[in-house]
């Protein structure tokens, strides 16, 4: 008596070929996290965790009613890319000189004799690497 043990390996096959171009997926990765970003500036802060206020004196030079979008160019240079097997998430442009000091906090100006709170802006929530991870099951089992 013989068992014959047979099995159909097309769909291994498939999966393998999906993540041989795994940028597709890290292109759908970034475009979501851009949007999760920008959903924080407009939020003022990341889900639970609010951004802390500003001070008096910066309320009475601003012209706008939210943090961190005075001028806007943190919020409008959030953007992604995509090398190799990894994808970037970021600000950009005129934006980089003052991202690190919003998003860590610290001192800065003159004498770096202001505090500055962390405002963090790149965060990734438990939502959202739920969220990534059916990006990347929808990927291989397409």
């Amino acid at each position: 008596m013989h068992v014959a043990i047979t099995s159909d390996l097309s769909t291994l096959d498939r999966m393998e070929g999906n993540l041989s171009h795994v940028e597709e997926a890290l292109e759908s990765i970034g475009a979501y996290m851009e949007a999760e970003t920008i959903l924080i500036f407009e939020n003022e802060g990341p889900p639970g965790a609010r951004w802390p206020d500003l001070e008096d004196a910066t309320w009475d030079q601003k012209t706008g009613s939210k943090i961190l979008q005075e001028q806007g160019p943190l919020k409008a240079g959030i953007t992604f890319q995509v090398e190799g097997d990894t994808v970037y998430i970021g600000p950009s442009g005129t934006a980089l000189p003052y991202s690190r000091i919003q998003q860590k906090g610290g001192f800065a100006g003159r004498g770096r004799q202001v505090y500055i709170p962390a405002r963090k802006y790149l965060v990734i929530t438990q939502g959202n690497k739920t969220y990534i991870r059916g990006i990347v099951q929808d990927y291989i089992w397409r």
